[in-house]
């Protein structure tokens, strides 16, 4: 079996329903912007709950109750989410948009009310055998760098001199959703929400390359440098993005992880 497959039609609606009936937990990662010592800032975050229904308008997530306050604020309707959960030998992994939030509620065997996030029936969805993709911040011996450039991966400049700039720098924090990476402040002039960028990811041990097409999301001038975070666009739908994927598995995982 191949390490990443893409599900068809009815292996998706058989995957999450059974997810639905066994009540799995699952990981929803979004962007959103944070306040740290007077100052906004944009980051990956990941939330938990679990699947507890699904019908045509989508699946339903229930919060944990310590995420219901600190997380729930971060979600709006149509926003961008990746979703992943764990069944049997399996993690799957999807992309989505939130349709509906619905307001915490009390339920008889809860000592705490849930809060609970409606997100569209997915049209693509992959599997990967035993491997988790989790969020992860760089440490020193898995070092990761980017670089990106206006107009998506097949923009990118083939010669020195071209009008098209590059941009390069380290990566912060990657998920399977989207990276956060710190860019000289002078970038942020040249972006705005929701441009499409080419993006290039160097990762080590072995210095491997991939390619995705990305968007910028949201941009924080921190004076000496600042951070930009990229969201992926149709990662694992071509072999780049499949590749790029790969990467992440393959060098992100802690030591420790099963």
């Amino acid at each position: 079996m191949s390490m990443i497959e893409e599900l068809q039609d009815s292996q998706i609606s058989e995957a999450l329903l059974a997810a639905v009936e066994k009540r799995v937990t699952t990981t929803i990662t979004t962007i959103t912007t944070i306040t740290s010592r007077g100052h906004d800032a944009s980051a990956w975050i990941s939330s938990h709950g679990r699947l507890i229904s699904a019908d045509a308008q989508g699946i339903v997530v229930q919060l944990t109750a310590m995420d219901d306050e600190s997380r729930l604020r971060a979600f709006q309707p149509s926003d961008r989410v990746g979703v992943t959960f764990k069944l049997k030998r399996h993690k799957y992994v999807l992309n989505s948009v939130i349709a509906e939030l619905r307001p915490a509620r009390q339920t008889p065997d809860q000592q705490h009310s849930t809060a609970l996030l409606v997100i569209r029936w997915p049209t693509k969805m992959h599997r990967l055998l035993c491997r988790q993709i989790t969020y992860f911040e760089s440490w020193p011996s898995r070092i990761f760098r980017a670089a990106f450039w206006p107009g998506g991966r097949k923009a990118e400049p083939i010669a020195i001199g071209q009008d098209t700039p590059v941009w390069s720098g380290v990566v912060i924090n990657i998920t399977a959703s989207g990276l956060t990476m710190r860019v000289y402040p002078m970038v942020l002039h040249f972006l705005k929400a929701g441009d499409l960028v080419g993006l290039r990811v160097v990762a080590g041990p072995g210095d491997v390359v991939a390619y995705s097409d990305a968007r910028f999301d949201h941009g924080d001038d921190l004076g000496d440098h600042a951070l930009v975070c990229l969201q992926f666009v149709g990662l694992a739908e071509t072999p780049e993005g499949q590749r790029l994927l790969r990467v992440i598995i393959g060098n992100t995982e802690p030591d420790h992880a099963s």
